[in-house]
């Protein structure tokens, strides 16, 4: 009789186990994104009190982005490291940035989800104009907050809306970004995501000053875990 009740107290051990880890919390959501995006460039670049206009120059630029969600909150961290003008260009900016944030995950039902985030985003940038031999370098601290829906459309393809904005007078007078991707599922956790990217970017004048518009295709690759 014994071995009958010990094992019937191990069978409930277990059940309550199993039930306890069902109704446990969701562990952490993690997305990794490389993203490679070629701009043009157009604008006005000014160095040391020197000013040049700058109309459609290539650009470069290497973004790193790192999602992390509990649940139905998170953090975004992005990484990005701009060239916008070549060695050919009369002005071109260098520019790196980092940015945090903190952010919620919306379900709107039938798959759709909104990301409403806000944080900070502290940047590093170089001004040159080669005809006048000037530089100038400048970094600042700005505030940051944006909103991105995912939306899912058939079979493993699914459309990602973007739009944000920073600085609002407090480092830079205003920056724009405005992004619209499409991804496609290509194995389990893992998506190749192709679009067009488009940032603008105001600066106040002085010997340090960017009047910058950017826009072209980009593409990359996510890792979700």
């Amino acid at each position: 009789m014994r071995p009958v009740i010990l094992a019937c107290l191990l069978l409930a051990s277990a059940r309550a186990a199993a039930a306890g880890e069902e109704s446990a919390e969701p562990a952490f959501e993690v997305t990794l994104a490389p993203v490679f995006w070629l701009p043009r460039f157009s604008g006005a670049v000014v160095a040391t009190g020197d000013r040049e206009r700058v109309r459609g120059e290539f650009g470069a630029a290497v973004l790193a982005r790192v999602e992390a969600f509990r649940s139905s909150f998170g953090g975004r961290y992005e990484q990005g490291w701009l060239l916008l003008g070549t060695d050919d260009s009369d002005g071109r900016t260098r520019m790196n940035y980092t940015r945090l944030a903190g952010a919620a995950r919306l379900d709107l039902g039938g798959g759709t989800r909104l990301l409403p985030s806000a944080g900070f985003r502290y940047l590093a940038a170089w001004n040159e104009i080669e005809s006048g031999g000037a530089d100038s370098r400048r970094r600042w601290l700005e505030p940051w907050a944006g909103v991105a829906a995912e939306i899912p459309l058939v079979g493993g393809l699914s459309l990602r809306l973007e739009a944000a904005a920073s600085g609002f007078g407090l480092g830079s007078r205003l920056c724009t970004e405005l992004e619209a991707a499409l991804s496609l599922r290509i194995a389990e956790g893992w998506t190749l995501d192709a679009g067009f990217r488009r940032i603008t970017c105001d600066v106040p004048r002085g010997r340090f000053a960017l009047d910058a518009r950017a826009a072209g295709p980009f593409a990359g690759l996510t890792l979700r875990f």
